[in-house]
């Protein structure tokens, strides 16, 4: 004889438990709905809101997220981060930056081990390391001793093949030359910044600041336009 037995998963007790559940839910009184909606979807839902609120703020740091089109790196920085924002905010405006969708950087987060040494301490070398060769920093400002340190692994770029002609002969008096990888002949690839005063807000705890442009900077229009507004004369 065929066996007719439904199973407890037919769709007639499905339907007949989501109408006891109705049921159930419109004899409660309002405290134990409230009661019956913490026991059984409070947490659902509360899971559920933190993933939308994720997604949310993903999607939206994707939209607002400003290109970096300029990054100054100041070593051995005593600026406070409000002045900091303050530069930022000139330094924007004189770059001719859209900053509704872009955004200057100056770093003050590279020190040397103290005062008196020319190289990075180990956090800040790391951290140059890997900026640098990525092309995220574009100029940066340090003691001449730190300058000449770093300018030996060819870091920075030679001025006179990188600037036009006119703005070469501005600046050629304030070169300053360093060798490069143990090669006896000198490349001006830094410029002594001490006596200009537009830079005076970053170099004001130097004795004597130099400022270089990365090799591996993907911004030279903007490196350039940068030493025309604050060089110049």
């Amino acid at each position: 004889m065929k066996n007719t037995r439904l199973d407890d998963t037919a769709a007639i007790y499905n339907h007949k438990k989501s109408k006891n559940e109705k049921e159930k839910w419109s004899s409660l009184s309002t405290k134990g709905k409230l009661q019956y909606f913490k026991d059984y979807y409070f947490k659902p839902t509360i899971l559920v809101l933190i993933l939308f609120l994720v997604i949310i703020s993903f999607i939206s740091s994707i939209l607002t997220k400003k290109e970096t089109v300029f990054t100054l790196t100041v070593v051995n920085s005593s600026m406070t981060d409000k002045n900091n924002g303050s530069l930022a905010k000139s330094l924007s405006k004189n770059l001719n930056i859209n900053t509704k969708k872009q955004e200057v950087v100056i770093d003050q987060s590279l020190y040397t081990d103290d005062a008196a040494s020319e190289k990075l301490s180990d956090v800040s070398e790391q951290k140059l390391s890997v900026f640098s060769y990525s092309g995220q920093y574009d100029i940066i400002i340090a003691e001449r001793s730190t300058f000449e340190y770093y300018a030996a692994f060819g870091s920075f770029s030679n001025l006179e093949e990188l600037l036009p002609e006119e703005l070469n002969n501005d600046l050629s008096n304030s070169y300053v030359s360093a060798a490069v990888n143990d090669v006896t002949e000198n490349v001006a690839n830094g410029i002594s910044v001490k006596d200009f005063k537009a830079l005076e807000p970053y170099t004001k705890n130097m004795s004597d600041p130099v400022l270089a442009i990365f090799h591996s900077s993907k911004q030279n229009e903007n490196c350039i336009l940068f030493l025309k507004k604050y060089l110049e004369n």
